[in-house]
């Protein structure tokens, strides 16, 4: 692994200076969790993107954020050893084994301004809708290369409101974690 794998920064404070990110992404440890894909039509059905033991990830991408970056942020969402396991030791969700539920949320790229947030840094929808799909298709292939690991990654709906969220914290607590790239 290089060593630019091995530093990342974490960053314990929301509202930090967003203007040197290039991404940020919000990770939640979770005994299942779900996401509604879309509204429902009236009188349609409603259909659910669901996962058991593992984590959510909210991701934003911001101006400066480059395909070769989405490598490194699927790398720490895969391997980096931010979970407990049932024993209480740091695991990484394919150590733990756990599954990856991916929700788009361009509102972590928001700067106050004054009494007002604002969204000047995020990518425009079109190339953040592509590193969204990118993205995916990476966590996808990470877990895939972990054949001694049943982990699945799944993901909410680009360009949509995400509702229905609902994330189940379990005996772990709801732990928290914001990684900005």
């Amino acid at each position: 692994m290089s060593e630019a794998m091995d530093t990342l920064q974490l960053s314990p404070i929301p509202g930090s200076d967003l203007i040197e990110s290039k991404a940020r992404i919000v990770i939640q440890q979770c005994v299942s969790a779900r996401v509604q894909l879309q509204s429902p039509v009236e009188g349609g059905s409603v259909d659910f993107v669901e996962i058991k033991k593992g984590i959510v990830v909210y991701v934003c991408f911001l101006k400066e954020c480059s395909k070769e970056l989405l490598n490194r942020m699927a790398h720490v969402v895969l391997h980096v050893r931010y979970l407990k396991d049932a024993h209480g030791s740091r695991v990484s969700v394919l150590e733990l084994p756990g599954d990856v539920l991916i929700v788009p949320q361009s509102t972590l790229g928001g700067i106050r301004k004054k009494r007002h947030l604002t969204y000047h840094y995020n990518v425009n929808k079109e190339d953040a809708h592509e590193m969204y799909k990118e993205f995916v298709s990476l966590c996808r292939r990470g877990v895939e290369e972990n054949v001694r690991h049943q982990c699945q990654v799944r993901c909410g709906q680009y360009n949509s409101k995400q509702e229905g969220m609902l994330v189940e914290s379990g005996e772990c607590g709801l732990m928290t974690h914001l990684v900005e790239f």
